[in-house]
């Protein structure tokens, strides 16, 4: 079934060119028809490249190339069922099930390294930093990190606030990667946390240049282009972050940020309540919402 969908346009284009080249006199017509089996040979053989990298969809999803899938399932026949079962929980996104399942493998010599790079994302996707720290802590010395795993290390790396190492861990996920657009949000966004905005833009603007559906840069340049005081631009950003996600605690985080920098505090109580209803852990969130009810106890009454 994973061979049907990269085959396919192969397997019509190829029919067609033989359709024509019997039937048709017109030369142009011929050309078109080798064109078109080019293209879809190309996108036959990027398909079934296995890469580390996730797909983006039109939705503003990731997925993974059919050669990954082809991989991972080739892969998967020298494990147990209860392997094979966290491992797909991890597919389905079900990271709390995930990290149960693959907790009693992390020992095992086989795919050891594929194994810790899955518990650690899916601790830190949860946001679960301290158990990841102590993971690769314990297994450092069998772990091999790809682009994305020197990602999520970095992200643990900016969470405990020692932004120096998240920057190095994404430089090494770049240089095995220089088109990770997830390594170019997170080093944008570190940059935002250092208050470094002018520094944080190019790099946002990157990662949309390859993901344009890419909510999360969206909403982390606008607030980036919001501190630089381009405001319609950086509004712009953050409201089609939220066309893309309305789900997207860190796009009214960073709206309830704009406000309270206005001193319009009404409708920054608003933005972050949004976003801790949406999600309580959002990076920063719970301090802003400090400052904001500091401001608030500060604040003469209205008449």
């Amino acid at each position: 079934m994973l061979l049907a969908g990269p085959l396919l346009p192969a397997v019509v284009a190829a029919g067609l060119a033989w359709l024509v080249f019997h039937t048709a006199t017109n030369d142009l017509w011929r050309m078109a028809s080798i064109a078109f089996v080019v293209g879809t040979g190309l996108s036959l053989v990027l398909n079934l490249v296995p890469s580390s990298t996730p797909v983006a969809l039109a939705n503003g999803s990731t997925t993974h190339t059919d050669g990954t899938l082809l991989r991972s399932a080739w892969l998967l026949r020298h494990y147990s069922l209860a392997h094979q079962a966290a491992l797909a929980d991890y597919q389905a996104g079900k990271y709390d099930a995930a990290v149960r399942g693959l907790r009693p493998f992390l020992a095992s010599r086989r795919h050891q390294s594929d194994t810790i790079s899955m518990v650690v994302s899916a601790l830190v996707i949860t946001k679960e930093c301290d158990q990841a720290r102590q993971i690769l802590t314990t297994y450092r010395a069998q772990y091999q990190p790809t682009s994305n795993g020197w990602v999520n290390e970095g992200v643990l790396h900016a969470h405990f606030n020692e932004l120096d190492a998240a920057f190095a861990c994404y430089e090494q996920a770049l240089q095995l990667d220089p088109a990770n657009s997830f390594a170019l949000n997170n080093r944008g966004y570190t940059h935002n946390r250092a208050g470094q905005y002018a520094q944080a833009v190019p790099d946002f603007r990157r990662a949309l240049e390859l993901n344009p559906g890419f909510a999360y840069a969206h909403a982390n340049l606008g607030l980036a282009l919001l501190m630089l005081g381009e405001t319609d631009e950086g509004l712009g950003h953050v409201r089609y972050s939220l066309r893309l996600d309305d789900q997207n605690a860190y796009a009214y985080r960073n709206l309830g940020i704009y406000h309270l920098q206005r001193g319009e505090l009404e409708e920054a109580r608003r933005q972050l309540d949004r976003a801790w209803e949406l999600d309580p852990h959002t990076d920063l969130l719970a301090d802003y919402r400090a400052q904001l009810q500091s401001r608030f106890d500060g604040k003469p009454p209205s008449n």
